[in-house]
């Protein structure tokens, strides 16, 4: 179907992107929540919700002995984490999420039931999200840290007796002051006396230069006037003490010479025994080792050192509370950085959307050729899709475009073709962001750049059970993490990638994984080759531009034999050995294993134009403009934190290796470009501001004088063409209007060193696309 114009060109996209800075005491496997400063006003029930996550989580058959929360402010709102902890080691499963995080990653027990403990309480406009909690913001280094304490033998006074002394309150009091927030959980019932449940040890650590308590003097300010704002303050009211205070009063000045002593009856001799518990430097250190016990000189200043609580009363010291700061409370830490979710994640931050006037004529014509179209091939998709298409179609008719709308019954062509004022031709796709949608999109990206053209990405946030609009920013915001980084997880020497919906059929077997793993978990090595492990042991292995009929399998599968009418499901061992025969598919228990995404660069962004979403209320399209975090106006900022971003997401370190600045200069460069107002790094700067981080030499006798970076190589090759690349070996179709002569209608190819389709296709067999074949009973 091919539509004339009834007119202005899009624009490129730019990504906001935060690097994360590891030490050695992050935590893996956080289930993380994001409180916007717009719910200040509107999420009055956070510590309810945040109670009632945290019992059904330990009323759960996981073996649960200690939880992690996590609690720190940014200018936008509030990171709220829990880092659930098991004695034991628990089978890894692929969770069966809808809104875990934007690709499903792989979780194990206990992070799967406690993202489905939040998800059951958390309100329609929260969504758990996994990631790891870095404290490289924050830094290592001691800093000021509030232990609360109980001075002597009482109970904490009871919710329902004293308000505005809790979470939230604190939230309120410290909204601009920057802090990280820590509870120690554990769930005793059977230990404690009445109906007490939980115990619970808090930590609260300061970073503003103002309230530490390094020097001397700064100890005797403490000494005479107490610390200027001591967090504590806000919970007083339940009958709780903070280390620093009890601490405090074993301390004194002298009346002779003004120096700090130690008090006659303290349980030290010197200052300097004391000094660390004082300043609360050594909670820092417990902070971060996340232990819960206590120095032995606590004995001797308070009665307790960790809360006693009820199931009601835990709402005093968690829960989910949004504030409004009104300022940037980080920027006058010196060395400290904040980070946002998408940091924590390994993904950029979440973007805001600008409509632009792409609205369209909600009253057509009884005759307009779009509006009065059908769904009539399995491609349309869904009702929901087939509409999306119709309004992205007629969106770009009103701005001056030919439109085309394939109605050839086959997967490889994109959902719309446009053809611009001034010819430039343009995929579109209508896509939505569940978890097993990242390859679907590589998929469909990776096609049109094989075929020479960009795409134009439409997303649909979709609709909660309840038929309430999904937010357009984290559907736009998921798509273009994957497109910028398309890698699911960074390891130190290899990367995880997505998987795709299609089986591995080898001999008319299909392939399974071993008992007890949903998922598979392919690894793509800094030297080209997809590796799928298991607990150390490899499963399969195979290079990266070969057929999957050449990899090599150690793996179970899955045989169907047919007697008079009858089936017979046979699932043998690698070598041969019959394991199980069932009389039904729905039997069977192992899961089938599932093809690697095989991307053909480092990014993919490259091959987008730009990116709509599409608005339920308003039935139009809403277009992005994306800006890098580290888009910054001072120049060596932004070339720092760019370069710094680059290197990290598409290095790794290998000893002896090395990279020719000839081959990764311009796709960084052009990388950086796309995602900054200011353009692509000047060569001066590109190689000035990353020393600290990347080294870079030249030999004169080895190299002439060309530079490289030394010991450093991309996480894989550039232009990967494996026999299932997308667009290989299918062409699109124009149609008259579009004015395209056949011998033009193939481009040359967007991908990496590729010029033609033909270097490809003379490499490698034929093989049917990945997405050509999926399994008819995947679930995703």
């Amino acid at each position: 179907m091919s539509i004339h114009p009834s007119s202005t060109p899009t624009d490129r996209l730019q990504l906001p992107i935060r690097r994360q800075t590891s030490t050695r005491f992050d935590r893996d496997n956080v289930a993380f929540v994001d409180v916007d400063a717009s719910m200040a006003d509107r999420l009055t029930t956070g510590p309810n919700r945040m109670t009632l996550a945290i019992r059904d989580l330990y009323s759960s058959q996981l073996p649960i002995d200690h939880l992690g929360y996590f609690m720190y402010n940014h200018p936008e709102g509030v990171i709220v984490g829990l880092h659930p902890h098991s004695p034991k080691l628990l089978e890894e499963q692929q969770a069966g999420l809808n809104d875990v995080s934007a690709d499903g990653e792989w979780l194990s027990e206990p992070l799967k039931t406690t993202v489905k403990a939040l998800e059951e309480h958390l309100p329609d406009s929260l969504s758990p999200t996994v990631g790891t909690f870095s404290f490289g913001g924050f830094g290592t280094e001691p800093v000021t840290t509030f232990r609360l304490v109980m001075e002597n033998k009482q109970t904490v006074a009871p919710r329902e007796n004293v308000s505005n002394a809790d979470v939230l309150a604190f939230l309120e009091e410290f909204r601009n002051e920057p802090f990280l927030y820590y509870c120690h959980i554990r769930r005793q019932p059977t230990k404690l006396p009445e109906a007490y449940e939980y115990q619970v040890v808090v930590r609260i650590a300061l970073f503003d230069p103002d309230y530490q308590l390094t020097t001397t003097a700064d100890l005797k300010r403490l000494v005479e006037d107490g610390h200027p704002h001591d967090p504590t303050d806000v919970f007083s009211e339940l009958g709780v003490a903070s280390n620093i205070s009890v601490f405090r009063e074993t301390v004194g000045i002298s009346p002779w010479d003004g120096q700090l002593l130690v008090r006659g009856d303290a349980p030290v001799e010197t200052l300097e025994e004391i000094r660390p518990l004082l300043s609360g430097n050594q909670e820092y250190i417990e902070l971060l080792r996340g232990r819960y016990g206590a120095d032995d000189l606590y004995d001797h200043t308070c009665a307790y050192t960790s809360l006693m609580l009820r199931e009601r009363d835990l709402g005093h010291f968690v829960g989910l509370g949004g504030v409004q700061p009104t300022v940037d409370m980080w920027q006058r830490v010196p060395g400290k950085t904040v980070m946002d979710l998408e940091t924590l994640t390994q993904q950029p931050e979440y973007l805001e959307p600008k409509p632009l006037e792409v609205s369209i004529d909600s009253d057509p014509e009884e005759d307009d050729a779009i509006a009065t179209a059908t769904r009539s091939t399995a491609n349309d998709g869904t009702a929901r899709h087939w509409g999306i298409i119709k309004i992205a179609a007629r969106t770009f008719r009103e701005q001056g475009c030919n439109v085309y709308i394939p109605r050839e019954n086959t997967e490889s062509r994109p959902d719309l073709w446009i053809q611009t004022p001034s010819g430039e031709i343009l995929a579109v796709e209508v896509e939505s962001s569940t978890k097993s949608k990242a390859a679907n999109l590589f998929t469909n990206v990776t096609r049109q750049a094989m075929w020479g053209y960009q795409t134009i990405v439409v997303m649909d946030p979709g609709l909660d059970d309840d038929g309430t609009p999904k937010s357009a920013t984290t559907a736009v915001n998921w798509a273009v993490n994957k497109l910028a980084k398309p890698m699911k997880q960074l390891g130190e020497t290899e990367t995880l990638v997505h998987n795709t919906t299609s089986t591995i059929t080898v001999d008319g077997a299909t392939l399974l994984l071993p008992e007890g793993i949903s998922e598979a978990r392919w690894w793509l090595t800094w030297d080209n080759e997809y590796v799928l492990r298991h607990d150390g042991e490899v499963l399969a292995r195979g290079p990266a531009t070969a057929p999957l009929s050449e990899f090599e399998f150690n793996l179970p599968r899955l045989y169907t034999i047919e007697e008079a009418g009858e089936k017979t499901y046979v699932v043998e061992a690698a070598d041969g050995a019959r394991l199980h025969t069932y009389a039904s598919a729905d039997d069977l228990t192992r899961t089938k294993l599932k093809a690697p995404h095989r991307p053909v660069d480092l990014a993919h962004l490259q091959f987008v134009d730009s990116i709509y979403s599409y608005d339920d209320a308003d039935h139009q399209l809403v277009h992005h403009e994306i800006t890098a975090k580290w888009d910054s106006p001072q120049a060596t900022e932004r070339h720092e934190r760019s370069h710094e971003d680059a290197f990290s997401t598409f290095t790794i370190s290998k000893q002896g290796e090395r990279i020719w600045e000839d081959e990764c200069r311009p796709f960084i460069r052009q990388w950086i470009g796309s995602l900054s107002s200011f353009g692509p790094p000047a060569k001066n700067i590109y190689g000035e501001h990353r020393q600290d981080y990347t080294t870079r030499r030249a030999n004169s006798t080895d190299t002439g004088k060309e530079k490289f970076y030394d010991n450093l190589t991309f996480r894989y090759d550039r232009g990967l063409i494996a026999p299932t690349t997308p667009g290989l070996e299918t062409t699109p179709q124009f149609p008259e209007e579009f004015d395209v002569e056949p011998a033009d209608v193939l481009k040359e190819p967007l991908i990496y060193g590729l010029e033609d389709r033909a270097m490809a296709l003379n490499e490698t067999p034929g093989e049917p696309e990945s997405g050509d074949n999926p399994d008819p009973d995947a679930d995703e």
